[in-house]
């Protein structure tokens, strides 16, 4: 995988000095994990995420952990790098995520959606040079270290925020590897679609056409999708009659508020009737 242009995003440690540098212990596994760490070293050389090194200061060990996903190649275990040591010696980056419900409220009220994913972001940035032998990992068959940024290590959250800062909020929503396309009418579509795909092209960033969907009126974003039948209790809901009921109402729009545009005026009336 060819990756971001490097003139884009390039992830630095900025390893403290006061650290010392640790190596930890290789870990044993039985024949059957071995198998798989020996695939995993195998496929990662081959596609040039690391590379076989000798004599490092800073050594990581490989764990296992269970992967969900079955269409893996293993279909059972994932291979992370412990990055357990590396890490505390890392100034924490503050840049935040960004929340939650303001991309979901960001989202409302547009015709047309495309949901993309991020084709192995992680491994599409690739370490800053001095910094690759740091990310040093021992395993059954060899010593490596990454040539791109790793699964595991501190600060690696980082997402394409400023690849697209020109268009997240206006037509654009992202969330680490999730990116989300919107338009408020049928007739933008197309012109935020190409927006998205011109610079995409010139960051040399790449998306999973598998996990990939155009031209939609709703979908899954972040996991979260439309659902009739969570909101089935409040469609069936009877008119309001007695003094509780309007204690319900105000307790399930209390909670619902960062959902609700307005929400205080909207439920003023209601609170004004239990004075």
């Amino acid at each position: 995988m060819s990756g971001i242009d490097t003139l884009v995003t390039l992830i630095k440690l900025h390893v403290d000095s006061m650290y010392v540098p640790i190596k930890q212990k290789r870990r044993t596994f039985n024949d059957e994990k071995n198998q798989v760490v020996r695939e995993e070293d195998e496929f990662l050389l081959k596609v040039d995420s690391i590379r076989e090194l000798q004599f490092l200061e800073w050594i990581a060990k490989v764990v296992y952990v269970k992967n969900s996903n079955v269409k893996k190649s293993n279909g059972t275990w994932r291979i992370c790098t412990n990055f357990t040591t590396l890490n505390k010696a890392c100034p924490k980056d503050f840049y935040p995520l960004p929340c939650l419900a303001r991309l979901v409220d960001g989202s409302a009220g547009h015709e047309v959606f495309d949901f993309m994913d991020f084709l192995q972001w992680y491994h599409q940035i690739k370490m800053y040079l001095e910094d690759e032998e740091k990310t040093a990992f021992i395993t059954e068959y060899g010593l490596y270290c990454w040539k791109v940024m790793p699964f595991g290590l501190k600060n690696a959250g980082a997402s394409p925020n400023s690849i697209f800062a020109n268009q997240i909020g206006r037509n654009m929503e992202i969330y680490v590897d999730d990116m989300l396309v919107k338009s408020k009418i049928q007739a933008d579509h197309l012109k935020n679609l190409r927006e998205t795909s011109n610079q995409l092209r010139a960051s040399k960033l790449r998306i999973n056409l598998d996990k990939c969907s155009f031209g939609l009126t709703s979908g899954k974003f972040m996991g979260i999708e439309p659902n009739l039948d969570n909101i089935k209790a409040i469609l069936d809901m009877q008119p309001l009659r007695e003094y509780k009921d309007i204690q319900k109402l105000t307790g399930c729009l209390a909670t619902l508020s960062q959902l609700i545009s307005k929400s205080r005026e909207c439920n003023l009336p209601f609170f004004k009737n239990l004075r």
